[in-house]
C-alpha cells in the first residue's frame, strides 16, 4: 500500500493550485469552504477510504529524481488527516508503457505516487484519479 493510515477525519485535494478541504463532522462529510453545501456523502466516503489505504500496483525501490515522475511539483496532491497524523500524498505523471513488453492497450492507466518526504515511489491504478475527478466535478457544480 502507498498509504495505510487508519480512519481519515479530513483531507484536502490540491489540484493545479486550487485547494478543496473536506472534513468529517460526526458521520457527515462537509466542504470546509462551504459547510452548508450538500455534497455526495457516498463518493466522499469512498475517496476517504481509498486515501486511507491506497493500494500500490508496484513499488520503485530506487527511484530517480522526483522530477522524473512528475512528483516534484505535482498537479494533484492530497493532505490526509487522521487522529494520529497528517500525510501528504503526491500524484505524478501517468506511467508510460513504452518499452514494456507485457503492456497491452487494454491495461488500465497507472500513475506515479509518493508520500511527501518518503523515499519510495509507487505506481497506482486510475481509481483515485477517477474518484477525485467525480468529487471535484460535484463540488464545482455547486459553485456554478
Amino acid at each position: 500500500y502507498v498509504t495505510d493510515l487508519g480512519d481519515v477525519s479530513g483531507f484536502s485535494i490540491i489540484e493545479n493550485g486550487s485547494r478543496f478541504t473536506l472534513i468529517q463532522e460526526g458521520d457527515v462529510w462537509q466542504l470546509a469552504q462551504a459547510p452548508d453545501q450538500e455534497i455526495d456523502q457516498e463518493m466522499i466516503r469512498e475517496l476517504a477510504e481509498l486515501l486511507s489505504k491506497l493500494p500500490a500496483q508496484s513499488m520503485i525501490r530506487e527511484p530517480e529524481d522526483l522530477d522524473f515522475y512528475g512528483l516534484a511539483d505535482p498537479a494533484l496532491s492530497f493532505e490526509i488527516t487522521t487522529a494520529e497524523s497528517t500525510a501528504a500524498l503526491l500524484v505524478g505523471d501517468e506511467v508510460s508503457h513504452s518499452g514494456l513488453a507485457s503492456s497491452s492497450s487494454s491495461e488500465l492507466p497507472q500513475y506515479y505516487a509518493s508520500l511527501s518526504g518518503g523515499t519510495l515511489v509507487y505506481t497506482i491504478g486510475p481509481k483515485l484519479l477517477q474518484l477525485t475527478d467525480q468529487v471535484l466535478q460535484g463540488i464545482s457544480a455547486l459553485h456554478k
